[in-house]
């Protein structure tokens, strides 16, 4: 089902926690969560982090933060400990990890050494600006709530109900169930047979994002489908659903879809709940 995160920081001197309430936005009537607790660090983006690449460490971009108060600190992580999910943040729509914390002023951090697009948010590499929302990502200082499923796709509002808390204005979402949708796949690759063209790939899971000792990792679904869509030279010219994870071009479906000199492959993974995920896609020159 979808889980809303939601995270508090201390923006006011004396916050120390409040209740949160959530109501649907064409509902006036507030649902008490639970407690929040005010101990995750927020803040924005002062510069913007240019785009990067997801599949490996960005050793030359870096962004920088300013979080809320005075006492919130970020600091240094080893590669090792990167690796194994230290120092996960959100910066606009994108999960990053860094590795480098240096001081620049009170409140004030640059972020390097970065892990970019993690967790399937490799989409949003490009999509970032100045005075975006940064967020440091402590599970055990933030609040879950599970939704239902039928929300998806729908907005509401949240805000806090503790002491000092009656002025603020209720934050807006929207449910989007980002993290129900299968990860685009990775690995493509294309072989020709004669007149045949064979596309293979490797699949990623929410239920695993590690590949170790090169075994599959969890399906994560109820059945493992792929829509597979054809394109020459921009347009769409077939698609197919296929329940391996590679599909053959023939020489017959080639010549009956028209002449193009540039072949594209957009593959996703179909999920049980939310329908496709992110497409991933290759290029050949026919």
């Amino acid at each position: 089902m979808p889980r809303l995160w939601i995270a508090g920081a201390r923006a006011a001197t004396g916050w120390r926690r409040a209740n949160v309430l959530l109501t649907a936005e064409d509902d006036t009537d507030f649902l008490n969560v639970v407690q929040l607790d005010g101990g995750t660090v927020i803040g924005s983006a002062l510069t913007v982090l240019p785009a990067g690449p997801s599949w490996c460490w960005d050793r030359f971009s870096h962004v920088d933060i300013e979080v809320l108060e005075d006492r919130d600190w970020l600091e240094y992580r080893s590669a090792a400990a990167g690796l194994g999910g230290a120092n996960l943040a959100l910066l606009g729509d994108e999960l990053v990890q860094f590795a480098h914390a240096e001081a620049l002023a009170p409140r004030r951090f640059r972020l390097s050494g970065l892990l970019r697009g993690r967790r399937g948010t490799e989409a949003a590499v490009a999509q970032h600006g100045s005075g975006e929302r940064f967020i440091l990502i402590d599970r055990a200082g933030m609040l879950t709530v599970d939704l239902p499923l039928d929300r998806l796709d729908s907005g509401g509002l949240a805000k806090p109900a503790g002491a000092g808390d009656a002025e603020t204005k209720p934050t807006p979402f929207v449910l989007t169930g980002n993290a129900l949708r299968p990860l685009a796949p990775v690995h493509l690759r294309l072989q020709r047979y004669g007149g045949d063209i064979a596309l293979s790939l490797l699949r990623r899971s929410r239920a695993g994002f590690g590949r170790l000792d090169f075994v599959d990792v969890p399906l994560g679904e109820e059945r493992e489908i792929y829509r597979v869509e054809v394109r020459l030279d921009g347009q769409s010219v077939r698609q197919a659903d296929v329940e391996d994870a590679s599909f053959v071009y023939t020489a017959a479906q080639r010549a009956a879809d028209g002449n193009g000199a540039i072949l594209e492959f957009a593959v996703a993974q179909l999920g049980t709940a939310i329908g496709p995920g992110d497409a991933a896609t290759i290029r050949a020159t026919i």
